[in-house]
């Protein structure tokens, strides 16, 4: 899933994702390795609480 409007993409922060941006060097900082902890602990933070916005091209 993602969200879209005129001027951004909103996508959602999952394992994928995550791996994505890893391999295309994206400085992710300490916030998706914490979601990605919380993920773990609860699975209900699926999604929406950390995102990628990306602008269109």
């Amino acid at each position: 899933m993602k969200i879209e409007t005129q001027r951004l993409f909103v996508i959602p922060c999952t394992e994928e994702t995550v791996k994505m941006a890893i391999s295309q060097k994206y400085d992710n900082g300490p916030q998706i390795s914490s979601y990605l902890k919380q993920l773990e602990e609860d699975s209900s933070f699926m999604h929406w609480k950390s995102e990628f916005n990306r602008l269109h091209d």
